[in-house]
């Protein structure tokens, strides 16, 4: 929470596939004047007690009740709700967007078009992520073709990181803006920012962002978009200071495997500080002022 008695305007935060929660960004929007409740929704490799293990069918039900939770608090401003997510956890804000008119603002970094599939240990299955009403939402599957496999495998015996890029890009390529595992993303009760690398290497975020895009447009979407494409900058585009000691996120160790996430690190540095500003500027409009502004410029 900010200081003052408020009511303020609060942020709900998602994190991405590693699970778990995004502390270090509740507690900077807190400094900047918002709420910001960092929410769990799996553990993955936190550990988080009292969680689901794996990104396998959760229920959107859950984040109901966290937003119920919100405006019953002292202080929170209930009709001023926002979600940010990163990667998974930016599909997510769609998603919730979509289907709850509760929120009022999106911010959406390296986010999906589509419902994606489950996660186990962070390998894909053959589940949703995510239900609602007791069904499991319509999701895309991953298309691995021979030559990627044997790319990549190449790639991990020499110990170099690997790109999933290719396989997402293959499982969406047969699909539009209007498939059953899109997202609904026109039912979204208010303003949007999307903020992609243009050398994301985890998934083709950027492609995404621009269909999300495509779809608000078609639909004759009453509120503003806006979406930020950052050149050399990867998958991890959002939120500066999350880790001062360390240089920005371009892959990951997976067990003995190396995974990219592109970009370069000055230029990924650059980008989490713009688009920090952003994001403010965002919120202050969409949750401070008239929330149907429609003189943003979605392209790049």
């Amino acid at each position: 929470m900010p200081p003052g008695t408020g009511p303020h305007p609060v942020a709900l935060i998602l994190n991405g596939s590693d699970g778990g929660m995004r502390e270090c960004a509740a507690s900077l929007l807190a400094s900047r004047g918002y709420a910001g409740l960092s929410l769990a929704y799996f553990s993955g490799s936190s550990g988080i007690e009292d969680c689901p293990r794996d990104l396998i069918e959760i229920p959107l039900e859950y984040f109901a009740s966290v937003i119920q939770w919100l405006q019953a608090q002292k202080g929170i401003d209930g009709q001023k709700i926002a979600v940010i997510g990163f990667s998974r956890g930016g599909e997510l804000a769609l998603l919730l967007g979509a289907t709850f008119p509760e929120i009022k603002a999106v911010v959406s970094c390296s986010p999906s078009a589509y419902v994606q599939s489950g996660l186990r240990s962070m390998q894909p299955v053959s589940q949703s992520a995510w239900t609602y009403q007791g069904k499991p939402l319509p999701y895309v599957q991953l298309k691995w073709e021979f030559l990627d496999v044997m790319r990549n495998f190449w790639l991990f015996i020499r110990h170099k990181p690997f790109s999933g890029k290719a396989a997402f890009v293959k499982g969406t390529q047969n699909l539009n803006e209007t498939d059953e595992t899109a997202i609904p993303v026109e039912n979204i009760s208010g303003p949007l920012l999307l903020i992609v690398g243009k050398d994301d290497q985890l998934w083709p975020s950027e492609f995404y962002a621009e269909l999300v895009v495509k779809r608000l447009k078609k639909s004759n979407h009453p509120y503003s978009v806006k979406l930020l494409c950052y050149e050399r900058t990867g998958h991890f585009v959002c939120f500066p200071y999350g880790l001062p000691s360390l240089p920005p996120a371009l892959e990951l160790a997976a067990g003995p495997a190396l995974i990219s996430f592109g970009g370069e690190a000055s230029f990924q540095a650059r980008a989490s500080a713009d688009s920090w500003q952003e994001i403010l500027a965002f919120l202050a409009r969409s949750l401070r002022d008239d929330l149907r502004e429609k003189n943003a410029d979605p392209a790049c």
